[in-house]
C-alpha cells in the first residue's frame, strides 16, 4: 500500500484542474466566440461544470492512490514458477510468449506498470481463459502476432505511428464501459484521452478479460505501436520534435491502459 495515501490523492486532485484536455479548449474557443453576450449566464454554467468535473475527478482518482507501482522493476516481470515449468508444455506458451513480447519496452515505467498490473489479473485468474475482448476496429497487427504463435521478435511493418494512433484510439474507445464513454466529449472530433477526462463510474467488469484473448491483445497493440516510436530518426531537430510528439501520445494512451488496468486489480480486492 502506498504510504501517505490521503496525500497522493490529494496531489492528483490537484495535478487534475491543471490539465487542459484538447476537447476543453476547443469549448472554451467556441464560448469566447459567442461574445460577451449572457456571460452572467454563462460563468455560472462554466462554475457548475468546473464542480461536477473536479467531484468526477476526486472518484476517478481514487484508486491511483492505492496502487503500489511506484517500485515496479523489471525484476518484477516475471512469470510465477508455476507458469514456467516444462509440464505444462503449450499450455501456457501465450503467456510466456506475451510476456517476453511486452518486456521490450520495460525500460519506461508506466509500460512496466502495465505489465505487472497484468500479470497480476493473470495469476488471479490462475491464468486460465476467459472473456474475449472485442476485436471489432482492432488493428491487424494484433492478429498477425497471434498468427504466429506470438512469437516475441516479431515486427510489425512499417506504418506510421500517427496512423497507428487513431486505429489503437478507435479501438481502446469502443471497449470501454457505458459510464466511462458517456463521459467522453467529441466535439471537434479531438481524440482526447479518457483518463484526462474523469468518468463517475466504478464497474470495470466489461473489460475484465483475461487469457490469451484478453487483455494481452491490447498491450501488444500498445507494445507494437510503442516500438514504431522508439525506431523513429531523431537526428535533426525536425526529427527530434517528430519523436517528442509521437513519444508523448504513446504514453497518453500507456496512462490511458494504466488507468482501466488499476481499475479492474482494485475491484478485485487485489491491491
Amino acid at each position: 500500500m502506498v504510504s501517505g495515501t490521503a496525500t497522493v490523492l490529494q496531489t492528483l486532485v490537484a495535478a487534475s484542474t491543471t490539465v487542459t484536455t484538447p476537447t476543453r479548449m476547443a469549448k472554451e474557443k467556441r464560448k469566447r466566440r459567442k461574445g460577451t453576450k449572457g456571460s452572467t449566464e454563462t460563468d455560472a454554467e462554466t462554475e457548475d461544470d468546473e464542480s461536477q468535473r473536479l467531484e468526477a475527478a476526486v472518484k476517478h482518482l481514487q484508486v491511483l492512490a492505492l496502487l503500489p507501482l511506484q517500485g515496479v522493476s523489471q525484476e518484477d516481470l516475471v512469470l510465477p514458477a508455476s507458469i514456467l515449468g516444462d509440464e505444462h508444455g503449450k499450455k501456457y506458451l501465450w503467456a510466456k510468449n506475451g510476456l517476453a513480447t511486452l518486456v521490450h519496452l520495460a525500460a519506461k515505467q508506466v509500460w512496466r506498470d502495465c505489465i505487472w498490473i497484468w500479470k497480476e489479473l493473470e495469476i488471479d485468474n490462475n491464468f486460465n481463459n476467459g472473456m474475449r475482448i472485442d476485436a471489432k476496429n482492432r488493428h491487424k497487427s494484433v492478429s498477425d502476432w497471434v498468427g504466429r504463435a506470438r512469437a516475441p521478435h516479431w515486427m510489425l511493418s512499417k506504418e506510421s505511428p500517427a496512423v497507428y494512433e487513431v486505429k489503437f484510439w478507435t479501438w481502446w474507445r469502443g471497449l470501454q464501459p457505458d459510464w466511462q464513454t458517456n463521459s467522453l466529449e467529441s466535439e471537434d472530433n479531438v481524440v482526447t484521452p479518457m483518463h484526462l477526462v474523469p468518468g463517475v463510474g466504478e464497474d470495470w467488469e466489461c473489460l475484465r478479460c483475461l487469457g490469451p484473448n484478453g487483455l494481452l491483445s491490447v498491450l501488444a497493440a500498445l507494445l507494437f505501436w510503442g516500438k514504431m516510436v522508439y525506431t523513429l530518426p531523431m537526428a535533426g531537430f525536425r526529427a527530434e520534435e517528430n519523436f517528442n510528439a509521437a513519444e508523448k501520445a504513446w504514453e497518453l494512451a500507456a496512462e490511458d491502459v494504466r488507468v482501466v488496468l488499476m481499475g479492474l486489480l482494485s475491484t478485485r480486492g487485489l491491491i
